[in-house]
């Protein structure tokens, strides 16, 4: 079982409750009597098992953009933009895109207790970020991975790329960034 730390189920719950308490009841109904606990006393230091976040995550989606094909995305970048927010919106405008995201795959193991991060073939306009040994990473939160790594795109100073996850390849999850 994949487990990973409940940083972002906590980012959630900010955001959530700023959209007042419709939208938190709203997703509260949508998720089992398990979930439903993890959401509502998660620490962002705590850990918890990655299809019990996956519920969570795939029902917030949901009530925030019901009318959105890519909901997931569009999660994975507002809870981005929640954690890089503050400081972080100077801070990551300093190194070189290619540096923070060589830095998003060496702090991937606080976040989630197995895959080896790499990124390959790095160079001026682009590099592909790699997850090996993960046993299986659902669709939707692939989706809200590469919502997230935008944001954090954006937040070296990037205002064009694209981001592709590329299915071509079994033994890895793999991202294939490019910028000019």
């Amino acid at each position: 079982m994949v487990n990973t730390k409940n940083t972002d189920i906590a980012g959630l719950r900010e955001i959530l409750r700023g959209h007042g308490r419709g939208a938190e009841g709203a997703l509260l109904v949508k998720l089992s009597p398990a979930a439903r606990q993890l959401f509502e006393n998660a620490l962002a230091f705590q850990w918890s098992p990655l299809k019990m976040q996956m519920e969570i995550f795939q029902a917030a989606a949901e009530v925030l953009f019901p009318d959105s094909e890519d909901r997931s995305y569009r999660l994975g970048r507002l809870l981005a933009e929640k954690a890089y927010g503050g400081v972080y919106k100077a801070v990551l405008r300093i190194p070189s895109t290619r540096f923070v995201i060589s830095r998003a795959a060496q702090v991937w193991s606080s976040y989630y207790d197995c895959g080896d991060v790499t990124v390959e073939n790095a160079g001026d306009h682009g590099c592909d970020f790699v997850v090996r040994s993960f046993p299986d990473f659902p669709l939707v939160m692939r989706e809200q991975l590469r919502g997230h790594v935008s944001v954090l795109l954006e937040r070296t100073g990037l205002t064009s790329y694209t981001i592709e996850h590329l299915d071509t390849d079994p033994s890895a999850w793999r991202w294939a960034m490019r910028w000019p």
